[in-house]
């Protein structure tokens, strides 16, 4: 069985007190360097650190110029864009398993994305929609 730890005895020294108990304990435990404030800081033995330098770049070294994106040759014509789509924004929606069956069979079958079937069938159901948002390359695929 461990032996009882003896109590913590509760002193109440003053500044005058506390310090000599600080400079008893580091020569009790060898501790060689105790700064009180009436003292100044320590002496140490140690030389004080430098700051550090930042590292002088290398004189033997020649940067590059930077390098500059390929240009397409002055004497072709720039293709015009063309209509684009219209911005899009993300849906989510939870369907009857069985409807998400048949949408995966008719993608395999027409090989149509899942985005034009289901714009085809809102079409088809009334809704405006332009071809250029529906398919790729703003035509149906024949």
């Amino acid at each position: 069985m461990k032996p009882a730890a003896e109590p913590v005895k509760k002193l109440n020294l003053g500044i005058s007190g506390a310090l000599r108990t600080a400079k008893q304990f580091a020569n009790d435990e060898n501790i060689h360097a105790v700064v009180s404030p009436q003292s100044g800081p320590a002496i140490s033995s140690t030389p004080e650190p430098q700051p550090l330098q930042p590292p002088q770049p290398p004189t033997n070294v020649h940067t590059l110029p930077p390098k500059s994106e390929p240009q397409a040759p002055a004497s072709a014509p720039r293709k015009g864009r063309g209509p684009q789509p219209s911005p899009t924004r993300r849906f989510s929606v939870d369907l009857p398993l069985y409807v998400l069956d048949q949408l995966h069979d008719k993608v395999h079958d027409t090989r149509m994305d899942k985005k034009e079937i289901i714009l085809e069938a809102l079409r088809e159901g009334g809704f405006k929609i332009k071809d250029i948002d529906i398919y790729k390359k703003g035509k149906p695929r024949v």
